[in-house]
């Protein structure tokens, strides 16, 4: 009999294959997915470690669809919990009155390149939580030990607005302004140390004190261009959305979006303020008073946020005061001598002879009456040196503007604006700019002209304006025919005080003449805009967010915030990268180790051809 080998089982050689297989299963998902390896193998729920594991992650910062909505928003509401909120308070401190305005914006995203999406903290209805108190800050300078409790309302109103958990982490500025800077410096000293004190002492905010200052008027221009171009998006660096590029740092590759220039036309001053480059800034040595470089970005070195803009002010050439120095020039030109009769020196019959006076008597002095061609027709203003009788002639009180612009001081460096400034040049076929203010008020409360300037449809509207009688002015005010014309100010007010609220109003609109040919003969005789120039526009708001300098403030002083982010990030794909490095030192050995697992493979499978080829009958008998 011949001695037969026994097969080895059907069912123990598939195991072997199955292992084998699942061996081979496993070395792939190591290779490919260590991440996924590792949850698999540790003791974590096993669903969420490879869902993590195997999440997208991009070379770059990850924008969350939450990012992508905060990015579109004009305002922050507390409801917006899933957005992990983060909150700012800056206090302006101005002339006639403080206003606090809360700020919040969302995590950062981590890249560097993306300045924080602060926006203004609103309640759920959309209104804006900002509040005021009066008088200015600037009336304690005789008791500045009462200066904190003056704004206590205001920090009282913050800490309850903001989270209590986010009080400590939330930023506190307080900013003086116009009222301030006329006080001498140890006055200023004394209110704001008050003030940092007791700050200190009684809140939570995150307070320093460099957090309470008086900030410059340059400072200010700075900020509210930070504002505007902020809203604009003009920081964002994206393309295809027809805003204009410009190479930030001289390199063909390197393009940012264009950003806009300012002016604002206040009561007492204007200000002008618009992006140049540093070839321009170092050009004018003398102008360096007017020149500002700063970075928005969270790191020094970081180009494209880096910005060298031209801001000045003209003090005295705001709107109001403007016009009082116009006054002054028509009673100053006709008060050479008035005209006197001597009463004394008259006989009864008003003979020529001498004669003896009736009865003595003062000289009688009639105030002059002058034409004021600024002044609709038929509205007479009563000053102390005459009587300003209006003419409504705008081409007349254009001419009559010119002088006041200081257009006859010497020029040191071409080109010049007013007063001989040195004004550097603007790119008006690229260059947008925006009004604020009084270009706002003129162009749109009355001759509903705001937006897009056009020269000639602008001067036609004011023109006919002045020319309207007064009569029929104070009737269209009265039926409301301009019902921008700071209507919002008379709602929800008593017929009496609506009266007076409306005489006050008549009484400040006597002089819309007068600002419309102002804010004309500066933009064009005084900053030498072409009359040809389209790319000027005047707002009140952008995007529904009204343009205050605060946003601005915060938006500077809070560029730093994102470096945790961005280091966090950072740190990520060190780690991410350390990860990969080992695991490629091991992968020659699992190679080594699946080729192995193939051999094998390979021999069992010849094994079993051949054990199955020996139990095929060969045909042969024993005998």
């Amino acid at each position: 009999m011949r001695c037969r080998v026994k097969p080895p089982r059907p069912g123990l050689l598939k195991a072997c294959l199955l292992c084998s297989v699942l061996l081979i299963g496993l070395l792939v998902l190591r290779l490919a997915a260590p991440d996924a390896f590792s949850a698999l193998l540790s003791g974590a729920s096993l669903r969420s470690r490879l869902s993590a594991a195997f999440a997208f992650r991009p070379a770059g910062p990850v924008r969350a669809a939450s990012d992508r909505l905060a990015e579109s928003r004009t305002y922050y509401t507390l409801n917006d919990e899933h957005l992990d909120l983060h909150f700012g308070v800056v206090i302006d401190c101005g002339s006639s009155g403080s206003r606090l305005f809360v700020y919040a914006w969302p995590t950062h995203s981590g890249n560097e390149h993306q300045l924080l999406n602060i926006r203004p903290l609103a309640a759920p209805n959309g209104k804006r939580i900002v509040k005021k108190v009066t008088p200015g800050i600037s009336d304690f300078a005789a008791k500045p030990s009462a200066a904190f409790d003056y704004l206590t309302p205001l920090l009282d109103f913050a800490s309850s607005a903001v989270p209590r958990a986010k009080l400590v982490e939330t930023p506190l500025y307080i900013l003086c302004t116009a009222g301030m800077r006329l006080l001498p410096l140890a006055s200023q000293e004394a209110i704001l140390s008050n003030v940092r004190l007791g700050v200190k002492r009684s809140y939570s905010f995150l307070f320093s004190d460099t957090h309470a200052e008086v900030i410059s008027g340059k400072q200010e221009g700075v900020y509210a261009w930070i504002t505007t171009n902020f809203l604009l998006g003009r920081f964002s660096h994206s393309v295809g959305d027809g805003v204009g590029l410009v190479s930030y740092d001289g390199a063909d590759g390197h393009l940012r979006k264009r950003t806009v220039g300012v002016i604002d036309m206040g009561g007492g001053s204007f200000q002008i303020a618009y992006e140049i480059s540093p070839e321009a800034a170092a050009a004018v040595p003398s102008a360096r008073d007017s020149i500002a470089e700063f970075n928005l970005g969270c790191r020094q070195s970081d180009a494209q946020h880096s910005h060298t803009l031209y801001v000045t002010t003209f003090l005295g050439y705001g709107a109001n005061s403007a016009r009082q120095r116009y006054e002054d020039t028509l009673l100053a030109a006709a008060s050479a001598p008035a005209t006197v009769v001597a009463v004394g020196n008259l006989t009864a019959s008003n003979a020529t002879r001498p004669a003896r006076p009736l009865a003595p008597a003062p000289p009688l002095t009639m105030s002059p009456r002058i034409a004021d061609p600024c002044l609709p027709p038929g509205l007479t203003v009563t000053r102390a040196g005459g009587a300003l009788i209006g003419t409504g002639n705008f081409s007349q009180c254009m001419q009559r503007l010119l002088p006041l612009l200081g257009r006859e001081r010497p020029c040191e460096q071409q080109p010049c604006s007013l007063l001989g400034r040195h004004q550097p040049p603007i790119d008006f076929v690229k260059t947008e700019f925006i009004g604020f203010s009084e270009y706002w008020y003129c162009m749109t409360d009355v001759l509903g002209m705001g937006g897009h300037y056009d020269y000639l449809s602008y001067r036609a509207a004011a023109a006919r304006y002045c020319a309207t009688g007064w009569d029929q002015l104070e009737k269209d005010y009265r039926d409301k025919k301009f019902p921008k014309a700071d209507w919002h100010r008379l709602k929800r007010r008593s017929k009496r005080r609506l009266e007076r609220s409306l005489r006050t109003l008549l009484k400040f609109k006597r002089f819309q003449c007068f600002k419309s040919a102002w804010i004309l003969a500066v933009l064009h005789y005084g900053l030498r805009f072409p009359r040809n120039y389209r790319r000027f526009q005047s707002v009140s708001a952008i995007h529904g967010t009204e343009v205050q300098w605060t946003l601005g403030a915060i938006l500077h002083r809070t560029r730093y915030f994102p470096l945790r982010e961005v280091q966090r990030l950072e740190l990520d794909r060190q780690r991410h990268r350390g990860r990969r490095s080992s695991s490629l030192a091991s992968t020659y050995q699992y190679l080594l180790l699946l080729l192995s697992v193939l051999l094998v493979l390979l021999a069992l499978f010849r094994l079993h051809r051949r054990l199955d080829l020996r139990r095929i009958p060969s045909g042969g008998y024993l005998g």
